[in-house]
Order: C-alpha cells, then sequence, then structure tokens
C-alpha cells in the first residue's frame, strides 16, 4: 500500500529526477513529502520501482528538453 504524504495526500508535487550515471537510471531526489535525504545516490530507489511518484511528464538539461508524451499542436 502507497503511503500518503501527510502535507498533500492528492498530489501537487514537483521533484527532481536524477538520471543516475553508475547505472543509467533515473532516482528521485525528493526534498519534501518522502525526503530520504541519509540515502546516498547509489543507494535511492528506482523512480520506475518506487510507488511514491508517478510517470515522469518531461526531462531537460543545460541544453535540450524531452517530453515523454507526443505533443500536439493546434491550429486556429
Amino acid at each position: 500500500m502507497v503511503q500518503e504524504a501527510p502535507t498533500a495526500p492528492q498530489g501537487g508535487h514537483g521533484y527532481v529526477c536524477y538520471l543516475r550515471e553508475t547505472d543509467n537510471q533515473w532516482v528521485v531526489i525528493d526534498w519534501c513529502y518522502f525526503q530520504d535525504s541519509t540515502k546516498l545516490i547509489n543507494e535511492k530507489p528506482l523512480l520506475k520501482d518506487n510507488a511514491y511518484y508517478k510517470e515522469m511528464w518531461f526531462s531537460f538539461n543545460n541544453e535540450f528538453s524531452w517530453s515523454n508524451k507526443q505533443l500536439e499542436f493546434a491550429t486556429f
């Protein structure tokens, strides 16, 4: 069973995901609701295995941004 965040049980939370260089896997770096600051990056659970978080919508770095969904533009 997924434990709800006491301050935002219905969501509405942004968080950072980091592409771990050692195994090329996404991990969550959350400083608010489900903080795990005692764990090192290589000890954090994978995003895909972490029931506290939903799918990633987009990602970016200092040059590019990516969406995990196909974008559609309406013409007027």
